[in-house]
């Protein structure tokens, strides 16, 4: 068997070799913990955006909702303002055909005046009738708008919610692997620190 020397020229060779393999060992380790820590800096940036549009999106869901309740207010409003006037149009409606089978029996001048007057009004009421109703038109149509964006919002904030969870998943795994290498690095230098105590400069 070959015989090795202490201090001999061979036995220095494989020290040389063996420091400078852990030597590059370690610089490799030091690489993976620095790209590791700028990927948890973007992982960090990312969630704190993320977590900034879902604030926002919560707080435009929250609007969005109150704006659907006024729209139903306006709406019920609007109903109730129909109704009314629907039944005011009834009654006119029964006056008008009142006078009017009056009018047929004699020739009332005064009386033509009166049927006219009312046929205004209950055109008149008509009117406004459907006016109401166009009103109500444009206001279901509106909360129907609301209800499709309240949707989309709600789709886009469960879907934001399930990414932040994920990249809060993929931060807690970088922050173990890192924290195990920065481990490895400081039991390197320790290592290291206590060869340089034991052999003699």
């Amino acid at each position: 068997g070959v015989l090795f020397i202490p201090g001999s020229f061979e036995d220095n060779e494989i020290i040389n070799l063996l420091e400078r393999d852990e030597a590059r060992r370690f610089s490799d380790l030091k690489e993976q913990v620095a790209e590791k820590e700028k990927q948890l800096s973007e992982k960090k940036q990312v969630l704190s955006a993320l977590q900034t549009k879902r604030n926002e999106l919560q707080n435009s869901l929250l609007s969005t909702k109150s704006e659907m309740k006024l729209i139903e207010q306006s709406k019920e409003a609007l109903v109730g303002e129909k109704r009314k006037l629907e039944s005011v149009l009834a009654q006119k409606e029964k006056d008008l055909s009142v006078l009017r089978e009056v009018m047929e029996k004699g020739n009332h001048h005064c009386l033509r005046e009166a049927v006219h007057r009312k046929d205004l009004t209950v055109k008149q009421l008509r009117d406004d009738i459907g006016r109401l109703e166009k009103c109500l038109e444009d206001e279901r149509e509106r909360g129907r708008e609301l209800e499709h964006s309240l949707q989309k919002a709600n789709t886009e904030l469960s879907s934001k919610c399930v990414r932040i969870e994920e990249l809060r998943a993929e931060k807690a795994e970088l922050l173990g692997s890192t924290h195990t290498m920065r481990l490895m690095i400081d039991s390197f230098l320790m290592k290291q620190d206590k060869l340089k105590t034991v052999q003699p400069s």
